[in-house]
């Protein structure tokens, strides 16, 4: 998993600029079934108030979950605190020049935040 602290649009194809925060073998538990990774493996992530934060989550195999959005970049998710925005599907691991971009996708997955 990485992170970076702009929109993603535009920075789909180099793992320039991209700050890992979460690296393990994971084996996921099926499909439908939450699969939580290890916490005191990541590293976590501030975000300011006013101020966006990308993450890429990515597999060396095609088997994380996304829901189709219709709407890049437009609010899927909000509460008082956060607002979680349609973003991109990256058809290629790790990203690079000739990765395919799919907008508009909405993880299908959850964070913790506080």
């Amino acid at each position: 998993m990485y992170t970076r602290r702009v929109l993603s649009d535009g920075y789909e194809k180099s793992m320039d600029g991209w700050r890992k925060i979460y690296d393990d073998d994971v084996q996921g538990k099926g499909l439908k079934i939450k699969t939580q990774l290890d916490a005191d493996k990541y590293q976590s992530v501030q975000v300011e108030s006013g101020k966006y934060v990308s993450f890429y989550i990515t597999a060396t195999k095609p088997f994380l979950r996304y829901t189709n959005g219709d709407a890049f970049g437009q609010v899927y998710a909000s509460d008082d605190s956060l607002n979680i925005l349609q973003g991109s599907g990256i058809g290629k691991y790790p990203l690079r020049r000739n990765s395919p971009v799919f907008k508009s996708r909405i993880f299908n997955g959850s964070f913790y935040y506080e």
